[in-house]
């Protein structure tokens, strides 16, 4: 008998390490959130793998899904997994914290669990340290000066450590507008942009704010960007592997938005997409090396993804950032690798997330005329509009995937 892995879609994991309390609560809204988009890791599962939620998904989503060509896992409520437990091999979380420890105790037996040890339950400070942004910071400058290569960032670019309002200042007026992120955060949140001196009162609000509340604040040039790509590793035992790469983009203020899925746009100007496919080339063994180097290897076990930043310095030469953010938990590039392998080869799918504050996911659904998924004889999808997660219950968050023909006009793609 194969023992299921239990995955559990928590990603207000980040909110909760910064928090670091085991009693820390998410607000409504990212309860809505996780909610909403719980069915979301059925792309990290195998049929034989269990995904825990607190409503099981509706017949309308499984039909679709089917229909689509997605294998479907087992579901389980959290009443239910209560009343009748079930030995499991694995447990993966979207990422640990001390919150989601104490959550998912009280659902599992210990007795003949293998998923069940000591050192899982066991959060400790350097747990919380790890996924500081101040881990990347010191990898970026690791590989800076042990792997220098002219086409990544110069040293005087790179984000520099700041506590008071006066570092923030002095830095600014040395490099310009500047990007602040709070030490815990990711996928676009606890940014605040700099972009003049002095700096306006309600900014000083806030960056007075997030300096009280975790002490110091990471403050980045704003570079020109032109692309967003992340690697995506797993570390098990000490063992650190590849295993492929997330092509996503963000809104202007660096918030996540979605995936381009099978390739970038064709509009993807010739000189970037060498530059990507060099990067792509480059990076992926050498991150690997940088963390074992650091001894990070050692530190986390399970799927993870960096973050890096390709953007054109002030001459208009490509440069990149290797090591922007470190994101110590799946991300929507793993949801995105585990799509790809259901779209036809020869097509291009984008996937976006959506959030509603006065429709339904499935109004906005009807409103998009969706047309009709076409799969080849194999099963794998052609063409087609589909919402990924469910849009029965009233849901005001989700997530969608569009597949086109690589030919078609305007959609067209360089692989």
């Amino acid at each position: 008998m194969v023992l299921p892995r239990l995955f559990v879609f928590n990603p207000t994991c980040d909110f909760a390490v910064a928090n670091g309390s085991p009693s820390w609560q998410p607000n409504a809204m990212l309860t809505r959130m996780e909610e909403d988009m719980a069915t979301i890791v059925r792309f990290l599962a195998t049929p034989d793998d269990l995904v825990l939620l607190k409503k099981l998904p509706s017949p309308e989503l499984s039909r679709l899904m089917i229909s689509a060509g997605f294998t479907e896992p087992r579901y389980t409520t959290f009443d239910s997994f209560t009343n009748t437990p079930e030995t499991i091999k694995e447990i993966h979380p979207w990422g640990w914290s001390p919150a989601f420890i104490r959550q998912i105790s009280p659902f599992l037996k210990p007795k003949n669990n293998p998923a069940i040890t000591n050192e899982i339950f066991l959060w400790k400070e350097s747990d919380k340290q790890l996924r500081s942004r101040l881990t990347s910071h010191m990898l970026l400058q690791l590989i800076l000066h042990k792997h220098s290569n002219e086409k990544f960032i110069p040293i005087h670019m790179t984000p520099r450590i700041c506590h008071t309002m006066v570092e923030i200042e002095q830095f600014a007026s040395e490099t310009g507008p500047l990007m602040l992120k709070s030490p815990w955060s990711s996928s676009g949140r606890g940014l605040i942009a700099v972009k003049e001196i002095p700096i306006h009162l309600s900014i000083r609000q806030q960056i007075t704010g997030a300096l009280k509340s975790q002490g110091y604040i990471m403050a980045e040039p704003l570079l020109e960007k032109v692309q967003d790509l992340a690697f995506l590793y797993n570390s098990v035992h000490g063992k650190i592997s590849f295993t492929g790469i997330s092509r996503f983009f963000t809104d202007n203020r660096g918030q996540y938005k979605g995936n381009y899925l099978r390739g970038f746009p064709d509009e993807t100007p010739r000189e970037e997409k060498e530059f990507i496919d060099w990067s792509i080339a480059e990076l992926p063994g050498l991150l690997i090396k940088a963390l074992t180097d650091a001894g990070l290897n050692n530190l986390y076990s399970g799927a993870f993804g960096i973050d890096t930043l390709i953007f054109r310095d002030h001459a208009g030469n490509l440069r990149i950032n290797p090591c922007l953010e470190i994101n110590w938990r799946f991300t929507m590039g793993h949801i995105c690798m585990g799509i790809e392998k259901y779209i036809y080869p020869s097509s291009f799918g984008i996937f976006r997330t959506w959030q509603g504050r006065e429709k339904s996911f499935a109004s906005w659904i009807a409103e998009q005329n969706p047309h009709h998924t076409l799969c080849d004889k194999s099963g794998k999808i052609l063409s087609g509009f589909i919402p990924l997660t469910e849009f029965a219950y009233n849901n005001h968050f989700g997530a969608w995937l569009e597949v086109f023909p690589k030919q078609a006009k305007g959609k067209t793609v360089i692989t």
